[in-house]
């Protein structure tokens, strides 16, 4: 284990209020007992308004946890747990430093589990044996974090759509229908033609699919065929019309893409979508449960233009397939679309109620199936609904995977548990 895991371990056990009522001997002999932990701050090394009293004179003020930490010149104390050069105060004086020994079976149980292999899923076998209750408060927590944070993305959407909603909704939909890896490029794409101007071409022939894929700038790569010359070239009268800019094409990530989620396809799908559905805000917002999504979502097929049917890329023809957009695509759409954007509209009007309903929505629509769902489901964790895989999703994208321990509540847990194994050994 390095200094900076050392550093979050002190840490941890600092927010736990371990050392409240410890007492240390500093470096320069003073005797140092810690009164208050204080409050977290930005930085989980620093911890602000802690009350430590040294030779007798009662202090309050910044203590940093670690020797990782090295720019917080005005703390009262730093806590270290082996010896290492002090550091001055604004003042010019040597800030007070201690020493702390973090019992064997802490620091044991920490290190199993930051240098556990995620294929073995440490906490698989913890998570499978919690009761429904603490499995539940667990999950939900993780789903919490885990909209929060897909919240920012719809507000961004919000603010780069002038605002408004209909167009917020309009670059979800495109983000949500490709791959993690071309996520941001679809979003872009949404704002390259927004919505405005797809509705003034809807009707007209195959407009909407020529502007955006025309505008994806990816037919550069594809310029030999004679359907990409003649797309260009209605593209470049459309472009002129609407003012439209198009992308570069190198925004693209095309390498190791399953034909079936190549984005020329995706895109076509969306077109075919957009043209056919009568695609509005409220209609999603009102989604209740599956079939409300399959209603919705599903209603276009996306069903792709004549030309599409028989090719992926194009220049690779194959054997005609209707590519339509099946029922495990329409869920993926209903958690990663319609949820999100339930949530931030609840945020958006402060109303728990509408926020409530996005995670009632995501326990009606069914459990996806990936490798990180498998890999949980595996280690005996059972999944009932998208709500489950969700969480799991999130418990091992923002800490498994990162090896983030220190900050994961199953992590902090496993620590507060041996914490308490030595303190009632202390007795």
């Amino acid at each position: 284990m390095n200094a900076l895991d050392h550093s979050h371990l002190i840490a941890t056990l600092w927010r736990m209020g371990y050392f409240v009522n410890t007492t240390f001997t500093g470096e320069q002999g003073e005797n140092i007992v810690i009164q208050k932990a204080g409050e977290e701050s930005d930085n989980p090394l620093i911890y602000n308004n802690a009350c430590i009293c040294i030779d007798g004179k009662t202090c309050m003020g910044n203590v940093m946890l670690g020797s990782a930490v090295e720019d917080c010149t005005s703390a009262i104390l730093r806590l270290v747990e082996e010896s290492v050069p002090r550091l001055m105060s604004l003042e010019g004086e040597l800030i007070p430093q201690a020493v702390v020994t973090i019992p064997q079976e802490i620091s044991t149980r920490y290190e199993e589990l930051i240098n556990s292999d995620i294929k073995e899923c440490p906490c698989g076998k913890i998570v499978a044996a919690m009761d429904s209750l603490h499995k539940t408060d667990l999950f939900t927590r993780l789903v919490v974090s885990r909209l929060q944070r897909k919240c920012h993305v719809v507000e961004r959407a919000y603010i780069e759509g002038h605002s408004n909603w209909c167009q917020a909704m309009y670059a979800m939909l495109f983000r949500a229908m490709g791959d993690h890896k071309n996520q941001e490029a679809f979003q872009l794409l949404a704002n390259k033609v927004p919505i405005h101007i797809l509705s003034r071409e809807r009707g007209n022939g195959n407009n909407v699919e020529i502007m955006l894929v025309g505008a994806s700038g990816l037919l550069k790569r594809y310029c030999s065929s004679s359907h990409t010359r003649q797309i260009m070239e209605d593209f470049a009268y459309l472009a002129r019309k609407h003012s439209i800019v198009p992308m570069r094409g190198g925004e693209w990530v095309l390498k190791g893409i399953n034909p079936n989620n190549h984005p020329l396809l995706r895109i076509s799908q969306l077109a075919a979508y957009v043209s056919n559905t009568n695609f509005i805000f409220d209609k999603i917002i009102a989604c209740r449960n599956a079939d409300d999504i399959q209603a919705l979502l599903g209603s276009g097929e996306g069903k792709v233009s004549e030309y599409w049917q028989t090719h992926f890329t194009p220049n690779k023809r194959t054997s005609r397939r209707p590519k339509t957009l099946g029922r495990d695509k329409i869920n993926l759409l209903g958690i990663n679309l319609a949820v999100p954007l339930i949530f931030a509209y609840g945020r958006y009007l402060q109303n728990e109620e509408t926020k409530e309903r996005a995670l009632d929505l995501l326990e009606k629509l069914k459990v996806e199936s990936n490798y990180i769902t498998r890999h949980w489901t595996a280690h005996g964790v059972t999944l009932s609904s998208s709500f489950d895989s969700q969480a799991v999703i999130e418990l091992e994208n923002s800490f498994c995977a990162n090896h983030n321990c220190w900050k994961c509540p199953i992590g902090r847990k496993e620590i507060k548990k041996a914490a308490n194994i030595r303190l009632i050994q202390k007795k």
